[in-house]
């Protein structure tokens, strides 16, 4: 009975553990995309900032999105990405 305690226990401490681990690269994704977004809403002409944004938004979004993205989703994805960076270019003019 004892062992079947333990055994469960360690179970839960790994599966907590893993679940914080794995939120630690998508608050990375994000913590990047959003300074590239406030980067790039101070130099709105900057093209090497802008391919930057996109890349980490297409980094974070794809992360959060998991291991399998259709292809209908990916095309929303970049979708969304390009209004969010042409939405900081505009809105620091």
């Amino acid at each position: 009975m004892n062992y079947l305690l333990f055994t469960v226990g360690a179970l839960i401490v790994l599966w907590i553990f893993n679940s914080l681990r794995s939120r630690a690269p998508l608050q990375t994704y994000r913590q990047r995309y959003d300074r590239a977004i406030t980067e790039l809403r101070q130099a709105p002409n900057d093209q090497q900032l802008k391919q930057e944004a996109l890349r980490l938004g297409r980094a974070f979004y794809l992360q959060k999105a998991g291991k399998k993205v259709g292809r209908e989703e990916q095309y929303s994805i970049e979708d969304l990405i390009k209004r969010e960076v042409d939405q900081a270019i505009r809105g620091s003019q």
